[in-house]
């Protein structure tokens, strides 16, 4: 076993002896993380007080030992016999700061530090004044507030911090130290799929041709009708139906029923159609269905118009949240959100590409119901034998049909601290798997023919999968002004989400959902506690491969801020276009936030209550609107830096 030996205390002699071996160190290369926390500790303070001397000049005559430390410090920016003090300078605090980068992270407690802990102290103070008082000596450490926020933290052990500069603050109230990213509300549509969950069905018995029922005779020509019906039936639900299992079981059944017709027909004569039976005898249907288009009697108008009691309904696949509840829980990871915090905070913004290290700031965990306000339409269909693919389409009677429904869903969350060319940016990645059930109303409507059509209620389920891979907040301070793409004061933000669901035991991809943003924001100055703040979002998205543009509101937001808790009040109106079908979805909410403790966890709760509704486009692609209520209560665990409130007083 290897013990650390304990150092006796130093003379002032072996201190000027300590700071000279530092120097050379320093010019051979000094590599900080070698060595253990206490020697760091002294390291970095006796770099301190020897850059000190570089900054106050030669010293005294009288003072042999101090004379002798500045010259040895000065020709760390020698280079042959030309002296720059200015070089020396900036080599010696560029080791203090990699110094106080280790040493941050070596610091476990204040016991680490040893004898240096209160020198150290008095070091941080000392660079926390010079940046106060905007000294241009002390910018270089600007950049570090975080590493010297965790040695402050770490040797007092308690929630204190190096405050910074309040030169560039339109606030006078420490309580709103942080802007937290506008709160742009998340409309009451709900999307999960880009599919619009059709099923083709059969409208009572199809009419027999009476070209057909010479041929076969009026009974054997409807069940030919209904079994080539029923072919059509199945390729119309399933797209991948020619290659299934179903097709071979489907061929044999249409080669039994075309086998009544007389074998003295003159039908039986053609050898497109005898080659067709053998085709479908031995289940290749798409060959055989090929073929037996080429005969008359199965290509007219009067058997195109047989067929055509096949309907589909189809679900559409936004729906209205009437209600929503949501519990989430969120791990604050505190160290991380400070130095965020402090690159936030600070007043002079860093350059270069990458400013701030990638560290994690939350990980969270949401469990939310909706109640769900459905919609669908149903569509005669149209049997077209040229059409690609399915001869079926949807061009005949339609309606609108309507129902509800429910759905399950449960979110991870990562939030990640970033800076580039001095922005903090918040990176959030979401992870969501849900359970979706619901049903359309059936109804009786009279069709354009006379008949009656009788739908009757449908039912549906449906697994899915949703990756929000990109989700952007810029923070700044109030007054701050973000420097992305030189835009006004603002907040950027934007989601990047595949539309995934599970379709018969299968992960389907059918889009990529995205949604991009700004918010422009203005506040007044805080009076009595209260600040008042207008914001204006648009936004462009494309939902289920349509693209929209619309935007939000709010033109006075109300907040108060104080020690223990955050209150917000606003009343928002948002309205968004659909470029396809020009629909336009409109929405306006009373919304209320609060930001405070419960027991000691601190807890988010937004409730939002409005009404939406849709105008515009066609009646079956607009979405039944109404009244819809939205309650979210987030519990956070850790003392959330980020959430703008001070650390609870012990």
């Amino acid at each position: 076993m290897v013990t650390e030996m304990k150092t006796a205390p130093k003379t002032e002699t072996d201190v000027g002896t300590q700071k000279q071996q530092l120097i050379t160190q320093i010019r051979e290369g000094y590599k900080p993380a070698s060595d253990s926390a206490q020697q760091l500790a002294r390291n970095t303070v006796q770099a301190w007080e020897t850059l000190k001397l570089l900054w106050a000049g030669t010293p005294a005559k009288t003072d042999i030992a101090g004379t002798s430390l500045y010259n040895s410090a000065l020709a760390l920016g020698t280079t042959g016999t030309k002296v720059d003090k200015n070089a020396a300078i900036l080599k010696l605090q560029d080791a203090h700061i990699r110094m106080m980068i280790e040493l941050s992270n070596k610091l476990t407690g204040k016991a680490d530090a040893g004898a240096d802990s209160t020198a150290l102290l008095t070091m941080l103070s000392e660079i926390d004044k010079g940046l106060k008082a905007g000294d241009a000596r002390y910018d270089a450490y600007d950049a570090y507030l975080g590493q010297m926020a965790k040695i402050n933290l770490t040797l007092r052990g308690a929630a204190t911090k190096i405050q910074v500069s309040e030169k560039t603050k339109s606030s006078t109230s420490e309580g709103l130290l942080l802007i937290p990213p506008p709160q742009r509300y998340e409309g009451a549509l709900f999307v999960n799929s880009a599919r619009t969950n059709s099923t083709v069905w059969q409208f009572g018995d199809p009419q027999t041709p009476g070209e057909l029922a010479d041929k076969a005779g009026v009974d054997n020509a409807r069940n030919i009708m209904r079994s080539f019906t029923n072919v059509q039936q199945q390729w119309a639900n399933d797209e991948n139906f020619m290659s299934s299992s179903a097709a071979p079981v489907a061929a044999r059944d249409l080669y039994t029923a075309l086998s009544r017709i007389p074998s003295t027909d003159d039908l039986w004569q053609s050898g497109s159609f005898r080659t067709a039976m053998q085709q479908l005898q031995s289940g290749n249907l798409a060959a055989g269905l090929a073929l037996l288009g080429n005969e008359t009697v199965f290509n007219n108008p009067e058997f195109r118009n047989a067929i055509n009691n096949l309907f589909t309904v189809m679900t559409n696949p936004k729906a209205f949240t009437t209600m929503r509840y949501g519990l989430k829980c969120q791990w604050n990871f505190d160290e991380n959100q400070q130095m965020f915090k402090d690159e936030i905070t600070r007043t002079k913004k860093p350059k270069g590409f990458m400013t701030f290290q990638p560290v994690g700031l939350y990980a969270g965990l949401a469990l939310h119901y909706s109640m769900l306000g459905m919609s669908g339409q149903y569509a005669r269909m149209q049997y077209d034998p040229t059409a690609t693919g399915s001869p079926l389409t949807a061009t005949g009677d339609r309606g609108v049909l309507t129902g509800r429904g429910h759905a399950v869903e449960a979110t991870g969350t990562w939030g990640e601290g970033i800076g580039f060319f001095g922005q903090p940016m918040e990176i959030k990645f979401n992870l969501t798997g849900g359970y979706k059930t619901w049903g359309l109303n059936g109804i009786d409507r009279l069709l354009s023919d006379g008949t009656t059509l009788h739908i009757p209620a449908q039912s549906y389920n449906q697994w899915y999968l949703s990756l929000a891979g990109l989700e952007i907040n810029f923070w700044g301070t109030e007054g701050d002004r973000t420097r992305f793409m030189l835009l006004p004061p603002a907040k950027v933000g934007g989601q990047i989400r595949p539309a995934m669901s599970f379709e018969q035991d299968r992960l389907v991809v059918s889009g990529i959902d995205w949604l991009g943003y700004i918010t422009f924001s203005a506040s007044t100055r805080e009076k009595n506690s209260w600040r008042v703040t207008t914001l204006l979002t648009p936004e462009i998205s494309s939902l289920m491969n349509e693209l929209r543009v619309g935007g939000q509101l709010t033109p006075a937001q109300f907040a108060r801020t104080t020690e223990k808790f955050m209150l917000q009040l606003d009343a928002t109106v948002s309205a968004t276009k659909n470029l396809k079908t020009a629909v336009s979805t409109l929405e306006a909410s009373a919304n209320t936030r609060y930001v405070g403790r419960v027991v000691d966890f601190p807890l988010d709760l937004l409730v939002r209550a409005g009404y939406t509704q849709e105008i515009g486009g066609a009646k079956a692609d607009r979405v039944p609107g109404g009244l819809f209520v939205n309650v979210e209560n987030t519990f956070q665990i850790g003392k959330s830096p980020l959430s703008g409130l001070k650390p609870k007083k012990k």
